[in-house]
């Protein structure tokens, strides 16, 4: 099956629910993680619903015939052109934080009568800082993530065991166009290429960043203690001792600016009894384990590691705020907070060991709110269930809807 035709339907409900609704429609995401195709599937969706083509204006403001709509004087001249009294007018404007003072434009535009907009991007501060400040309307944020453990099995880029799938997930990536590519070494090179356009293009220029040096050792850094506790201070100093001095100011701006760009995401520490976010120190996850192999080689990678990096962004799919749990001193890999309260995941690759069973499941134990418990390892076998732990396979949990 071509990565053209994978549903992706979460995403098109949800901007099927905000549809002529007053609200600029920002959608966000890592570079090539499908917001393109997504516009244009519902650009197909609004035109088999009966609006006419001259009712929809797309540009792509990385595309070289955009490069005149980049002065924000021509693109607010083109944008109100393409109005159409008495007729809605939708506006699909990707990668639109390229163009100086966008926001003046955008805020202009949204206070006409009859528009529609959606925008895309992939450097979240670029997008939504100004936004916040200069739209007369509200926006909201859909989020765009890479292909889910579940997408990728139901599309039918899997075959064999649970097991076998879950492996060839990890080979072949959640990067939609990845499925595609004839061979693993066409997909290395493609995400070697991905990974060095979000650097070059959505994290020095974009955050005007100049050591490039620099930000490659954070991101190996990271790419190395995916799962651990870090902060700038250990960062920057586990860097000098190996020779590249810099400080915790400068790596702690080097990581805004790679979570600003969608490629690592943060999950802060949790006080689990406290029931409050912590300021200092958090876990890293990349958004593809994929791009691992472009900064690192190909080298094994802690399985249960790689496991806990899958179940964060499942959690953020499914549209939970991720934290890392703090109790006493003890972790508890997620505190997962929605509006229904709290629960608390452990993850392990298998917990056969007595010594990782009690390792797992002790912080649990020690939790007294009531709220679920579960660890999740890829040990084979039923749901079960002791001392109000529940404990799953990871992959049948991955397959969940919710």
């Amino acid at each position: 099956m071509s990565s053209e035709f994978i549903p992706r339907e979460n995403y098109l409900r949800a901007l099927r629910s905000v549809r002529e609704k007053p609200l600029i429609k920002v959608i966000t995401g890592v570079r090539r993680c499908g917001k393109t195709t997504l516009m244009k599937r519902f650009i197909d969706e609004l035109k088999t619903g009966g609006v006419q083509d001259n009712q929809i204006v797309q540009v792509n403001f990385e595309d070289y015939e955009a490069i005149p709509l980049r002065a924000p004087n021509a693109l607010h001249a083109f944008l109100m052109s393409k109005l159409q009294p008495g007729k809605r007018v939708f506006f699909f404007l990707d990668e639109i934080q390229t163009v100086p003072d966008f926001e003046s434009v955008i805020d202009r535009l949204a206070i006409c009568e009859g528009v529609d907009i959606y925008l895309a991007g992939s450097n979240r501060t670029k997008l939504c800082s100004g936004l916040t400040t200069w739209l007369t309307i509200r926006y909201v944020e859909i989020k765009i993530l890479p292909l889910s453990f579940s997408e990728f099995v139901e599309g039918g880029y899997s075959t064999g065991t649970l097991s076998e799938q879950y492996r060839q997930y990890l080979e072949g990536g959640a990067l939609p166009y990845a499925l595609a590519l004839p061979n693993a070494k066409a997909v290395d090179i493609y995400f070697e290429g991905t990974f060095n356009t979000i650097l070059l293009k959505d994290v020095l220029q974009r955050m005007k960043l100049s050591d490039s040096s620099l930000l490659l050792s954070i991101c190996r850094f990271l790419c190395e203690h995916i799962g651990s506790i870090v902060s700038p201070k250990r960062i920057a100093d586990e860097l000098t001792a190996q020779g590249r001095k810099c400080d915790s100011k400068t790596v702690d701006k080097y990581l805004t600016a790679l979570v600003d760009s969608f490629i690592f995401y943060e999950a802060r520490r949790f006080d689990v009894l406290a029931k409050v976010a912590l300021a200092r120190l958090a876990r890293y996850y990349l958004v593809d384990v994929c791009l691992r192999p472009t900064l690192l080689g190909h080298r094994e990678m802690d399985a249960g590691h790689t496991l806990q990096n899958v179940v964060y962004f499942e959690l953020l799919r499914r549209g939970y705020e991720v934290y890392v749990g703090r109790l006493g001193d003890a972790e508890v890999d997620f505190v997962v907070k929605s509006a229904d309260g709290f629960q608390y995941i452990q993850v392990a690759e298998m917990a056969r060991s007595t010594e990782t069973i009690e390792r797992k499941v002790k912080p649990l134990q020690k939790i007294q709110d009531h709220y679920p418990t579960l660890l999740l390892t890829l040990d084979e076998g039923p749901t079960k269930e002791k001392d109000g732990i529940v404990h799953m396979n990871a992959l049948e949990w991955l397959l969940k809807t919710s």
